[in-house]
């Protein structure tokens, strides 16, 4: 933009676009420090700010930092922005702003940009999906990667470890660990704001002798800025945080980063860690891995991760619980947002993709509302709701089978459809298909007018067969034309009160 003399008159000449609002709050302060000296002028366009003061301003901005969803509000409703001169696009986190959760919004912003421009894609885990370079319209796209040849994924300065424990376990582990280390720097990562927003509050009132704080999503805007700006200013602190803090955030000089709850996936792992050794620095990771969890460790290392495994030394081990349930019981409105952090936690692992790692049966939830000070366990409505549903399963399936049997001409997609359903059911009720045989020693036998395909029974109290036929087949005498003739068959007259007309 220097090069091309831009002016404020020009408009906008440059966006930036990042998935979270810490993370642009952060380009804009350090976009403010290298810009001093020039003329242009910057705006930061993030949801929770004051619509109406950005509304009026953002004919004036050269450069907008910006979140896709504020970014597209503009667009849509603001009629003093205007990109139509605009020459570079920057996406930060491009693979996040570019995946399911923003598909919809991105596709709308970038189908308002000009097809002539600089398109820039920056992230630690860089998107190579053809579709995704697509959607951004590039053409003939340079790929400049730090560490693709590089024998690690992480920096090198990273010590990775991690440990196998149960889940109730879990909360104790993560209260001696900062009993462990008050005069460190840690960042802390769960799955879910309610987790995050009961763990600072119960541990607040435990008092750990040290700093903590909490950043998730529900949190006011404003509160969110000034817990990201305390945390950068503390020598020695605990930051409980959900994957916002994931994300691209610089956070001097912290020591540890400890992932109580696993990761979705090794790219998100990967962006965790990097919130330490960071610029020539060291660091220290540590993953909390549940037994059905473990294969993840097996993945990381197939990416590349150096992670090794770690046994906790039971001389430092502390159990707070006690203490937690004598708080729960004098403070209904904790106990009622540890109910929440144990719901939000189970409905985080039941809608994990990966079910090779995340196993929401193989949760021990009776122990693990125990440990987070509750003497009762929750009702898990949506886990009975998904267990009922399982049940019916195979009930459905007999169904299908049934229907497929009804069908009255035989064509080759039935006949595909019924050897896969024998595939599924060996022996279904009242039909034998193979009668002993192995499934691949047979064919599927396609029924015809011979085969007594279902039990009949005279019986009405039978309960033989899929299908209980109450009454043979009668023989009806129907009318003669003649008594046909005879029979009145006029309308009969409408009924005093009734509608009559008929709607245009």
């Amino acid at each position: 933009m220097y090069c091309k003399q831009w002016t404020s008159l020009d408009g906008v000449g440059a966006l930036v676009i990042t998935p979270t609002r810490e993370l642009a709050y952060q380009i804009f302060e350090c976009l403010r420090k290298v810009g001093r000296y020039h003329d242009f002028s910057a705006g930061l366009i993030i949801g929770g700010k004051d619509l109406k003061f950005e509304r009026k301003r953002m004919d004036q901005c050269n450069i907008i930092i910006c979140t896709p969803g504020r970014l597209l509000q503009h667009m849509d409703e603001n009629p003093l922005f205007d990109c139509v001169n605009m020459q570079v696009l920057v996406l930060d986190e491009a693979d996040r702003c570019l995946d399911m959760g923003f598909e919809r919004t991105m596709n709308a912003i970038i189908a308002n940009l000009p097809p002539k421009r600089q398109t820039l894609l920056f992230s630690a885990t860089q998107t190579k999906s053809v579709k995704d370079l697509a959607r951004l319209s590039l053409k003939d796209p340079s790929y400049i990667s730090v560490h693709e040849n590089s024998k690690h994924s992480t920096p090198d300065g990273l010590e990775q470890s991690y440990v196998v424990c149960e889940l109730h376990d879990k909360v104790s582990i993560i209260w001696s660990f900062i009993k462990n280390h008050l005069k460190q720097k840690c960042i802390i990562f769960f799955s879910s704001c309610k987790q995050v927003k009961y763990v600072f509050e119960i541990f607040s009132k435990l008092r750990p002798g040290m700093s903590i704080m909490a950043l998730y999503g529900t949190l006011h805007q404003m509160r969110r800025m000034s817990i990201y700006e305390d945390f950068c200013k503390k020598t020695s602190a605990v930051l409980f945080a959900t994957d916002i803090a994931a994300r691209g955030l610089d956070f001097p000089k912290v020591h540890w980063v400890v992932q109580a709850d696993c990761p979705e996936d090794t790219d998100t792992y990967i962006h965790r860690v990097g919130r330490t050794a960071r610029f020539h620095r060291g660091g220290e990771s540590l993953l909390l891995l549940l037994p059905s969890e473990e294969i993840m460790a097996e993945k990381l290392q197939q990416r590349k991760i150096p992670i090794n495994k770690i046994e906790i030394n039971p001389n430092k081990f502390q159990n707070p619980v006690r203490k937690m349930e004598a708080f729960l019981a004098r403070d209904p409105e904790l106990k009622q947002s540890a109910q929440r952090a144990f719901v939000a936690y189970v409905k985080s692992i039941a809608l994990m993709k990966d079910k090779t790692v995340f196993d929401v049966q193989a949760l021990e939830t009776d122990a693990f509302a125990k440990s987070l000070g509750l003497a009762i366990p929750p009702r898990i409505r949506f886990l009975q709701r998904m267990n009922a549903k399982t049940a019916q399963k195979p009930q459905t399936s007999q169904k299908m089978a049934n229907k497929k049997y009804f069908a009255t001409e035989s064509d080759p997609e039935d006949e595909d459809n019924l050897e896969q359903i024998n595939n599924s059911n060996n022996n279904i009720s009242g039909i034998n298909a193979n009668d002993g045989d192995s499934e691949d020693d047979k064919p599927m036998k396609i029924p015809t007018e011979d085969t007594n395909l279902f039990h009949v029974s005279d019986d009405s109290d039978s309960d033989d067969g899929i299908l209980k036929v109450k009454r043979r087949d009668h023989d009806i005498e129907l009318p003669s034309q003649e008594e046909l003739e005879k029979l009145d068959l006029k309308k009969k007259p409408k009924e005093k009160g009734s509608f009559q007309g008929s709607f245009g």
